[in-house]
């Protein structure tokens, strides 16, 4: 029997935390999902249970360091999506660094308003992700 894929979700707000993980694993039953809420949890999980892909939030709480999060997965070959309650064109919107695959605007876990377009797009990545052998 072939070991389901593993998804790892850092974010820090607790609500978000909790509704993506059950949004990812009721859409993606075919991983296994786990979430963390900070920097030190994020990287015993990736210790532990090497992810075969990561969300990592791209704004986190004061002393988490998302650079560093992205540079030591980038380190062990595992690829990334970060995950960002921000539209594209806001102003405090970063460059996306080349080891990261792409940027998906959270859906709103209060309405579920932008869930299908969330869905759609980390499918996508998923998709990439297998074809390509990555992770």
């Amino acid at each position: 029997m072939k070991k389901r894929s593993q998804m790892l979700i850092l974010e820090d707000v607790p609500e978000m935390r909790s509704w993506l993980g059950e949004l990812v694993s009721g859409s993606c039953p075919e991983w296994s999902i786990r979430t963390v809420a900070t920097s030190v949890d994020f990287i015993q999980m990736i210790d532990r249970e090497r992810p075969d892909l990561v969300l990592l939030d791209e704004v986190l709480g004061p002393g988490e360091d998302v650079a560093s999060l992205i540079r030591l997965t980038h380190d062990l070959g595992i690829p990334v999506i970060l995950i960002t309650g921000m539209e594209s064109d806001h102003p405090r919107s970063t460059v996306i660094p080349p080891s990261v695959m792409g940027r998906i605007t959270k859906p709103h876990w209060d309405t579920g308003g932008g869930t299908s377009d969330f869905l759609n797009q980390l499918r996508s990545v998923m998709t990439l992700t297998a074809l390509a052998g990555i992770g």
